[in-house]
């Protein structure tokens, strides 16, 4: 595809209408578009092309991180960024086969804190979570004008088999 061709964007019409939708997880999977609509359950759905209807839903959940909803009840588990699919035995030893990694973050809505985690999805539907990483070490900002100094984790990518 060239580059300088543009590019029309549609709604996606397979979400909520009543609530303003954010931190979707875009990922292709054999050429195809999906998205991770929800961390929790593991809500993933196919863009359907041309018109912005969604196609088929996998819905998984991963008990660890319903256990962990459970203990901090109304926090919000978020999606962060695209998945990255990873096919290196070498580079995910304790992980060797193809996968998705994917972030999330959890605010806590009394403090405004976030804290991010990265996850490890199966290549095939119906996209089961397979593991959970310990909260990501970010460096927070400086707070500015009295407000909470944060960290954000934005996107991954794939350099030399290495995550960056």
């Amino acid at each position: 595809r060239d580059p300088s061709d543009p590019t029309i964007g549609l709604p996606l019409k397979c979400g909520s209408d009543s609530r303003a939708e954010k931190n979707w997880i875009p990922f292709e999977r054999e050429g195809k578009l999906f998205f991770v609509y929800s961390v929790i359950p593991h809500v993933v759905m196919q863009a359907a092309t041309g018109d912005g209807t969604c196609g088929q839903k996998y819905n998984t959940n991963f008990l660890p991180l319903v256990q962990l909803q459970g203990k901090y009840s109304g926090y919000a588990f978020s999606g962060s960024a695209q998945a990255i699919f990873v096919n290196c035995n070498t580079c995910t030893p304790l992980l060797p086969e193809p996968h998705y990694l994917a972030l999330f973050h959890v605010k806590d809505p009394r403090k405004g804190e976030y804290a991010h985690f990265a996850y490890r999805f199966k290549a095939e539907p119906p996209f089961p979570i397979l593991q959970v990483s310990a909260q990501l070490p970010l460096m927070a900002a400086q707070a500015q004008e009295g407000g909470p100094g944060f960290a954000f984790a934005s996107g991954l990518a794939v350099k030399d088999n290495r995550i960056v």
